[in-house]
């Protein structure tokens, strides 16, 4: 484990007898940080997504092939890949206006089938949920335990807020965070500041009083770092050689994290 301080400017103390933690609240990232996606995610997604939506449309009255809709949802991802490049998401409504439209459908649909679709697209990860990364869960239950705030900042991909929340508590995390940033909702990407500032203002800590963590240098640590809060990379591997230098902590384990956070 690597770590390194960093120059703070002096707080004031605290009227009680103990001073307040120097770390009040910590954010952190979902995907490949608190939790990996099944095997074989994407292909199996995909599949269920495609042969779901065809089973709705054609039970509405509309036709549509599963080859013509695999098309769509290649050109779909191309779409969402370009917003997400420019650090712009999509809202669920949108994404599934957009994957219908690749499809050749631009007839507009009720909010009862849009919600049927939205089901099929989100509930397959509810189903099968993902992997979480061993140690995390008791890492977020004694910080909190600490008293220090905890929120998540996801960029969502292809499954949205509404059904993260149903994932992460399937899997044990229900009452552990705070606040729950999801792109989709947010409309913006990390490493985008609003994103974080918005998570900071909902937690009421300033930049200097929260560390994120997440394994992505750019959209984690390079996020975090431009706003002004302290940044641990978790070095999964999966990023080779990768250039932890301006994180302030490097772990590679989720045990590792609570004595991290402890000598700030």
């Amino acid at each position: 484990m690597e770590w390194r301080s960093i120059r703070r400017r002096a707080r004031p103390k605290s009227s009680s007898t103990s001073e307040e933690p120097m770390i009040r609240a910590m954010t952190v990232d979902w995907w490949n940080t608190l939790a990996s996606p099944p095997e074989d995610w994407e292909a199996f997604s995909k599949q269920s997504r495609i042969e779901g939506i065809q089973a709705i449309l054609r039970a509405h009255g509309v036709e549509c092939t599963l080859a013509r809709l695999d098309i769509a949802y290649d050109l779909w991802t191309e779409h969402l890949a370009r917003r997400w490049r420019q650090n712009v998401d999509l809202s669920g409504e949108q994404q599934i206006t957009d994957l219908l439209a690749s499809a050749g459908h631009d007839r507009v649909l009720d909010r009862a089938v849009m919600a049927e679709i939205a089901n099929v697209i989100g509930m397959p990860l509810v189903n099968r949920p993902p992997r979480i990364h061993d140690g995390s869960i008791d890492a977020l239950r004694a910080l909190k335990s600490r008293g220090v705030a905890l929120a998540i900042i996801s960029n969502t991909g292809r499954t949205w807020g509404q059904f993260l929340r149903q994932v992460q508590d399937k899997v044990g995390m229900a009452g552990l965070f705070d606040h729950r940033a999801f792109s989709d909702e947010a409309r913006i990407r990390k490493p985008a500041p609003a994103i974080f500032h918005q998570t900071l203002a909902a937690l009421r800590v300033e930049p200097d009083e929260a560390v994120h963590i997440g394994d992505d240098l750019e959209a984690d640590v390079g996020g975090a770092k431009g706003v002004g809060m302290r940044a641990v990379w978790y070095d999964t591997g999966i990023v080779p050689n990768g250039d932890g230098s301006r994180a302030d902590a490097v772990i590679h384990s989720w045990r590792e994290l609570p004595e991290v956070i402890a000598k700030w």
